[in-house]
């Protein structure tokens, strides 16, 4: 539900924008503190939380949960050209926000710095390695920053309870449990030989 009112609300951001105004934006428009919030595309909608700074010097900064690299970026005709993602087409852009396309995917920036709630896919990705590999700490760490523990990952809608159940990691499921995931019904493999179905 919340992914569908993201996608309403990017919908009626990018109405309120000003159609003709993308060809128009300069370097110095874009310069300055922006918040990856969200991507769409082939049919799917992810909540993101990308910090990404453009310097006038014409470099850039991504911070993505542990995540960090400085790259190259420049305003050309074609678009924002930023170094490892190539160049973005300008859709719409306001004085708070920027739509952009790439690879078959929309991306929805926001002026400022990213809120400090929330999580990014980076960070779920991690809660699920984290569960999978037996990294008890680490997983207690995202629980208590707020992330579900029910928390299902992007690609396979596993929650952590069946990743640290795949890994047979017994004290993470147990911790998991104890936070709020609940056990898988049904035949789930190695999770019903570790008693975690339910």
């Amino acid at each position: 539900m919340r992914l569908v009112r993201a996608g309403v609300v990017a919908v009626l951001g990018l109405l309120c924008m000003s159609a003709a105004y993308p060809s128009r934006l300069t370097a110095a428009d874009i310069a300055g503190s922006w918040c990856f919030v969200e991507q769409s595309g082939f049919g799917q909608s992810v909540e993101e939380k990308i910090e990404i700074h453009f310097s006038q010097d014409g470099h850039y900064t991504w911070t993505e949960g542990t995540f960090r690299t400085r790259e190259t970026w420049t305003r050309s005709a074609q678009g924002l050209a930023m170094a490892r993602l190539g160049t973005l087409e300008i859709l719409a852009s306001s004085k708070h926000q920027l739509l952009l396309r790439g690879s078959g995917s929309t991306l929805r920036l926001v002026r400022g710095s990213c809120p400090k709630t929330g999580f990014s896919s980076q960070d779920r990705l991690e809660f699920h390695n984290a569960a999978i590999s037996g990294d008890l700490s680490k997983v207690q760490s995202f629980l208590d920053r707020g992330l579900p523990a029910d928390t299902r990952d992007l690609t396979h809608s596993d929650t952590a309870l069946i990743k640290a159940a795949k890994g047979c990691h017994v004290e993470v499921a147990r911790a998991l449990l104890k936070r709020g995931g609940k056990r898988p019904a049904g035949e789930c493999g190695r999770a019903k030989r570790l008693g975690l179905c339910a």
